[in-house]
């Protein structure tokens, strides 16, 4: 007799994981595979799946909400400012928004027809540095189908840009290997 996993793999075909999913979900089985799911990585490596949900994230990143990604998923606080501010750079607006922030770190989503051009970012950064010396940037086009991500590494006066991008359809597991490392509990506060 087969394994599940050996059977998963010869007897069914899934389209993307949103299908799997939706799958399980109808058979009821998947609160099942994920408590199975949890219990297994809890067990290999505790501290990091126990608090860091990848399926959920995985989803959150998938349609480009990064809002509750940050806030549900990696445990960030609500932003502090919560209007949205408009930058016009070259005729075109830009839409600068805080989605979360944490110990003096602020993300903040920047929204536009498309995602701009290197110049452009770096204008955007210089512009948010004012306001927020540390922070994380993601630039999304309005479709919301394509992201660009940059924030700067600093080591003591030595500065290095940081950036990755992200389009709808990929899976997102590089990205979220890296956001998992940013998951904030109420103990490393307390510290």
């Amino acid at each position: 007799m087969s394994s599940l996993g050996t059977s998963y793999s010869e007897d069914f075909a899934f389209a993307s994981n949103d299908e799997l999913i939706l799958v399980l979900r109808k058979l009821g089985l998947f609160p099942w595979m994920m408590s199975k799911i949890s219990g297994i990585a809890s067990k290999s490596s505790p501290g990091f799946f126990m608090t860091f949900d990848f399926v959920q994230s995985r989803l959150n990143l998938q349609n480009f909400d990064f809002e509750r990604l940050f806030r549900d998923r990696l445990n960030w606080s609500n932003p502090t400012v919560k209007r949205v501010e408009t930058i016009e750079l070259n005729s075109v607006i830009y839409k600068r928004r805080m989605i979360a922030q944490v110990a003096g770190v602020a993300v903040y989503e920047v929204v536009a027809g498309q995602v701009p051009d290197a110049a452009v970012r770096q204008e955007i950064y210089r512009q948010t540095v004012e306001v927020s010396f540390e922070h994380l940037l993601i630039f999304v086009d309005e479709d919301r189908s394509q992201s660009y991500w940059h924030w700067v590494k600093r080591d003591g006066k030595k500065q290095v840009a940081r950036h990755f991008s992200y389009y709808k359809g990929q899976s997102g597991d590089l990205i979220l290997g890296k956001l998992g490392k940013l998951v904030f509990e109420l103990e490393d506060f307390e510290k």
